[in-house]
Order: structure tokens, then sequence, then C-alpha cells
């Protein structure tokens, strides 16, 4: 039997290209949703909870819809693949946590509301 449909994936939405959606779109069950801010790594490293990118530039956890992640294209890419799992809203930002979450969710829940 092929492995792949016993297996499942649980992508992260920021990390998948147009083309991985397509494939994981598939095979996923699960899909954890958040965004990120980020800096160019010709600047110096900002201070604080910056990481640096295998690219070498510098990202940041934020709140839902606050950052540059497409988070609204990425759904709809998942939506026309026709993915039909769960979706949960991750935040590890620097903002205080429930306001912060509780954004997110809404701005989440105001995309899935225009699919």
């Amino acid at each position: 039997a092929d492995c792949l449909t016993r297996l499942g994936l649980i992508p992260r939405l920021q990390h998948m290209t147009r083309q991985c959606k397509r494939i994981a779109s598939k095979y996923a069950f699960h899909v954890h949703v958040k965004d990120f801010l980020y800096k160019s790594g010709n600047e110096l490293k900002p201070g604080g909870w910056w990481a640096v990118t295998n690219g070498g530039n510098y990202v940041r956890g934020t709140i839902l819809g606050h950052g540059v992640v497409p988070v609204k294209a990425c759904l709809n890419a998942l939506k026309k693949e026709k993915y039909d799992g769960y979706l949960s809203l991750e935040f590890e930002g620097r903002e205080e946590c429930l306001p912060a979450i509780q954004d997110g969710l809404e701005y989440l829940k105001r995309i899935i509301d225009t699919l």
C-alpha cells in the first residue's frame, strides 16, 4: 500500500510555497496558521526575539494579520485544493498573549467568512 495514504501532514502555513500547498493539501489534516514580522538581513539584527532565517534575514512571531504572511492567499490556495482539515491559530509573539490570540482569531474568522 502507498505509505502516503496512511500518513498525514501538519504543515505550517507560513512555510508553504504555492507548489507545496498544492501537494501538501492532499495529505494535510491540520494546518498551523501564524504570522511573522520580517526584516532584511542587510540590516543589523534587531534586539529581542528576532530569529535568523536560513537566508540570513530576521523574523519574529506576531499577531495574525500584523505580519507579512499572506494568510488570505494561503487559505484561498488550500480551499482551491479542497483542503477540509483543521486550522489552528499559533502565536509566539511578544505582545500580550490573550489579546493577541483574540485579535488573531477574529482576523482568521473574518478571512474564513470571505472564502
